[in-house]
């Protein structure tokens, strides 16, 4: 926990009479110690978009939840070996031998020893962020397509080093479905504005586009033999003859599936095609010109990766809920042998005495016993929800945002078995709720703040609407409710819920969402904006401060709690709201979505990372003060006023948000004092902070 706000800068350029002669800065108020006392599940998760399996093991791209290792020998006993979060989403992975080569979205191409597969060990990146999300392999060349379009390919005869063939070839406006294979040295990609883009990459200097078929936005492609199969909303299934290549791609077969496809994979007799929310269909391509229906099953989540093995075992990846493992050996009659839970990512949060509601992203809502904070026990789970945002709890009723499937009511009256009672399906995305008694408002984002009557939690009622806004977020003060926007907040007057009324033009401030305590308004996002609304008809801005990436927040006196991008939580100081103080942060690798307080504990939606439970220790009794001077050509670093505790005096070459630190020294105070000297005289600067342990 950084105790510190401030930060020493040491620049060799500076004047050395003045680091002779010291600094000292002494914090503004001294900050709280956030302590990690419980989490689950223990280990990143996340929605798998990729998926490769070779010798018993699985290998999932889970998004957030980084490279995913799983045992699956015994699909009936499935178990996490291990995994590695990255600097991005992982959204694809292809593996060779002990090496995984995953799309990675912050550094393009990361590559993995999993020799062992519970501590899978970086070996490299290219270095190229190029916001990848699909990749091949075909003996030593690999082919990573990126967001924007992009193809790019590398050698990686030596893993250890990729080097380029070729980077950033054009082949499509976007390509956000992350699917491109390698074979006889084509490339077959799935692009946006293009159905499927064929590249010969026969020679990696002069690659060429061979063309693309038809208009839409394909989501899968695989090959097997003298096939191509592919898979868009619009036209299912259609399979294509690639031994005409590079002259053409004649299409020889096609079958139209039930619902908008999403994922494909083939061993070239059987076609499994995953259909999103609806399930798995299984298709007979023994015949590529007549392909036919053969089976159909139902899954509990989005179906977003497909993979085959030689066994007749289709591993099924899902956004949202389990890993399943499906036997094929009779593909009329599919069966399924075992599942894993690794998915789901904590979006929202809510507590109601001693349970905690997770709203957890596809995996939909979770309920815990908090009775005992150090120890949640997960006591009950409703799944097929869609995607869900936010949870607000109120009435022995949850109330879920969950975007485009609108809001979900459900009976929490026995927290172990959460009931879904009835949907209302908003018009565009249900991103936020707050609830007052038996009414719901919903922040919709093409359809406005909506006020929904849920005395009879059955049939809920529309009983009003404003909709000149598209909300982000929603929050509740008696008959005020305060919608933020992208670009502005709005004060609504809610005392005839029938007919909501904005008070005035609104505030030139938008945000994620927002929170009212007393009189004053807390709107965030990439600000931090407080204004005072003692006066509804005139609000006024009294601040605004960095918070780049808060997503909600929560206030304990004079100390706001924000769920951040990384850093995962951060405190301010807002005892004087005209001058908010960043003063500490707890520095995790994930990003936190939501985060509710209970006296001193603070349960957070911490995305992949699952659901964590943080004490809010005592704040320092002492306001400690870091002091550096120049000795025997290094500067010593000096905290003094420390108290008792173990602390890290450590450094940083920058300040930009998410910038490493490193330790100078471990130390435990003598007399209240620590000191720490950094012998490297070569670097031309450094930020130096406090950190108690």
């Amino acid at each position: 926990m950084v105790i510190g706000s401030f930060c020493l800068r040491f620049g060799w350029r500076l004047n050395l009479l003045a680091l002779s002669l010291g600094c000292c800065l002494s914090l503004p108020l001294p900050a709280a110690t956030l302590r990690q006392i419980a989490s689950w599940p223990g280990h990143p998760v996340g929605p798998i978009y990729g998926l490769q399996v070779t010798n018993g093991i699985a290998y999932a791209a889970a998004a957030s939840g980084g490279l995913i290792l799983i045992d699956v020998a015994d699909p009936r006993r499935m178990s996490r070996l291990g995994g590695r979060v990255t600097r991005g989403p992982v959204y694809d992975v292809v593996v060779r031998g002990t090496t995984a080569f995953v799309a990675d979205w912050g550094e393009g191409l990361s590559v993995f020893d999993v020799a062992n597969p519970r501590e899978p060990v970086l070996l490299g990146t290219s270095g190229a962020r190029t916001y990848s999300c699909g990749i091949a392999l075909e003996g030593d060349v690999l082919a990573l397509s990126d967001y924007r379009g992009n193809l790019s390919l590398f050698d990686v005869f030596d893993a250890r080093n990729p080097k380029t063939l070729s980077g950033n070839y054009f082949f499509s406006a976007y390509n956000d479905r992350g699917n491109v294979v390698l074979a006889d040295g084509f490339s077959f990609s799935v692009g946006g504005e293009t159905n499927l883009v064929v590249t010969d990459c026969r020679d990696p200097l002069r690659l060429s586009k061979l063309g693309f078929s038809g208009l839409g936005s394909a989501t899968g492609v695989a090959v097997a033999g003298d096939s191509l199969f592919n898979v868009d909303p619009d036209r299912g299934l259609r399979i294509f003859d690639r031994t005409k290549l590079p002259s053409r791609l004649p299409l020889i077969g096609s079958l139209k599936t039930t619902a908008a496809p999403s994922a494909v994979a083939t061993d070239g007799s059987l076609v499994c095609v995953g259909e999103g929310w609806d399930g798995l269909e299984i298709i007979d391509a023994r015949q590529p010109t007549d392909p036919k229906l053969i089976a159909a099953v139902g899954t509990d989540g989005e179906v977003s990766a497909l993979t085959l093995d030689s066994h007749n075992r289709l591993y099924v990846g899902q956004a949202g809920a389990p890993l399943q493992i499906w036997d094929l050996t009779s593909p009329a009659s599919p069966s399924l042998l075992g599942s894993l839970d690794i998915s789901g990512i904590a979006y929202g949060i809510d507590r109601a005495g001693d349970f905690v509601f997770l709203a957890d992203g596809g995996a939909g809502l979770r309920v815990f016993n908090v009775r005992d904070p150090a120890r949640p026990q997960l006591v009950g789970v409703l799944a097929g929800l869609g995607h869900v945002d936010r949870v607000v709890v109120s009435e022995n009723r949850a109330i879920l945002a969950a975007r485009q499937r609108g809001v979900h009511v459900v009976d929490v009256s026995d927290p172990t078995r959460p009931r879904l009672m009835a949907t209302y399906d908003s018009p565009g995305y249900a991103f936020d709720v707050a609830a007052a008694g038996n009414l719901v408002y919903i922040a919709d984002f093409t359809g406005g703040l909506r006020v929904l009557d849920v005395g009879t939690p059955e049939a809920p009622r529309l009983v009003g609407t404003w909709t000149n806004a598209e909300p982000f977020g929603v929050a509740l003060k008696d008959n005020l409710a305060l919608v933020t926007t992208q670009s502005r907040t709005w004060v609504v007057d809610i005392s005839d819920p029938t007919q909501p009324k904005p008070l005035g033009p609104g505030l030139s401030v938008g945000g994620n969402d927002a929170i009212i305590v007393g009189n004053l308004a807390y709107c965030y996002g990439g600000l931090l904006s407080i204004f005072d609304i003692s006066n509804p008809l005139s609000p006024v801005l009294l601040s605004q401060t960095v918070a780049s990436g808060c997503q909600q927040m929560v206030v304990k006196g004079t100390r706001a709690f924000a769920a951040m991008s990384p850093p995962s939580i951060a405190e301010f100081d807002i005892s004087v709201p005209t001058k908010p103080v960043r003063v500490a942060e707890w520095t995790g690798n994930l990003s936190a979505w939501g985060l509710v307080l209970s006296d001193d504990v603070l349960f957070v939606a911490m995305g992949s990372g699952g659901f964590v439970v943080m004490k809010i220790d005592e704040m320092a009794s002492t306001s400690p003060k870091l002091a550096m001077r120049w000795d025997s050509g290094a500067p010593r670093l000096n905290v003094t006023d420390a108290g008792s505790s173990p602390w890290n005096i450590e450094f940083s070459d920058g300040l930009e948000l998410g910038a490493g630190w490193s330790p100078l020294t471990n130390v435990v105070p003598s007399g209240g004092q620590a000191e720490a000297i950094d012998p490297n005289a070569a670097a031309p600067r450094r930020f130096y902070r406090a950190v108690q342990r």
